[in-house]
């Protein structure tokens, strides 16, 4: 089951507005917001295009990229994101 929006006009990027297909998704959230935000217990649904993940990871302090080959799943494998 994919979590992608079938709907087109549901398939754009939550920081600039660009209408996405599949194959430029750089990244798709959906999750509850825990405590502590004003948003608590809400659900974020967040759709980034790669020009917008790009300039996120850029605008952060600590850098939140493992190259992959430098990644280790808690069972010690690769992580199955099905």
């Amino acid at each position: 089951m994919s979590f992608f929006p079938e709907n087109t006009e549901d398939r754009q990027c939550s920081r600039c507005g660009t209408y996405l297909d599949r194959y430029d998704t750089a990244l798709m959230v959906h999750a509850r917001i825990g405590y502590g935000s004003i948003h608590d217990t809400d659900i974020l649904h967040l759709i980034l295009c790669p020009e917008c993940l790009d300039e996120f990871i850029e605008e952060c302090v600590i850098d939140p990229i493992i190259p992959e080959e430098e990644y280790v799943g808690d069972s010690g494998s690769e992580v199955d994101f099905r």
